[in-house]
């Protein structure tokens, strides 16, 4: 089939442009798995060309996966996390599949607009249509895109198996509910009582995370409160 790769690196490139630095790499593969496409997040030519050839060798064995559970050939979109990326699969018409990779701690939800607009694009391209290589810019909330990654971030920290120990110490003005935090922390309980601590209160807690093989103790230094 021939294809016009002049306007598909035209359009890969706007699209490099509107991800931004959590793109590591975009590639359009058609159905046998042949790369049609490939830009990097880079701008360096022989740096992209490295990142592409290794990604394409990752891409691959999920391309083989996805036709298998879709025995029809057609399977829409699709996401698959490793330990370094996020991937964004999207079909590109009946020929090609259009492969977004992001940083591991990217949020795919602003992405996912450009990656599907720019799969049609692409599709149009492969049928010989018309079609222009821009792709529209799209507003994203940048509290959110910092909280998600913040929380990305945490899910990637892995916990070796073990025994650990850790003390918290609270401060802080009195009749606020420390006391009653600690309380409730460590027995489950509330104490509608109020008591003010006097000198320090020590309490303990111990967790146990089955899943993780890991257990945590907790030893909890609550101080009177400041007036």
């Amino acid at each position: 089939m021939s294809v016009d790769r002049e306007k598909l690196n035209a359009l890969l490139k706007w699209y490099r442009k509107e991800v931004g630095d959590d793109l590591v790499a975009a590639i359009i593969v058609d159905r046998e798995g042949l790369t049609m496409g490939a830009i990097s997040g880079e701008g360096d030519k022989s740096v992209e060309e490295e990142i592409v050839g290794g990604l394409s060798a990752l891409v691959e064995p999920v391309l083989e996966r996805i036709t298998k559970e879709f025995s029809s050939g057609s399977f829409g979109t699709g996401t698959f996390d490793t330990d370094e990326y996020r991937l964004i699969f999207c079909e590109a018409g009946e020929h090609a599949v259009f492969v977004t990779v992001l940083d591991a701690l990217a949020m795919v939800d602003p992405i996912f607009p450009l990656a599907y607009l720019t799969a049609e694009k692409i599709s149009r391209i492969f049928d010989g249509r018309p079609v222009s290589p821009v792709i529209p810019s799209i507003k994203t909330n940048e509290t959110e895109v910092k909280i998600e990654r913040e929380l990305n971030k945490l899910k990637k920290i892995k916990t070796e198996t073990g025994n650990y120990a850790f003390k918290l110490i609270l401060g802080g003005d009195g009749a606020v509910g420390k006391t009653s935090m600690v309380h409730r922390f460590v027995e489950d309980k509330f104490e509608s009582n109020y008591k003010g601590t006097i000198g320090v209160s020590i309490m303990k807690k111990q967790c146990n995370f089955e899943g993780l093989n890991t257990n945590v103790r907790f030893v909890i230094w609550d101080l009177a409160g400041q007036t």
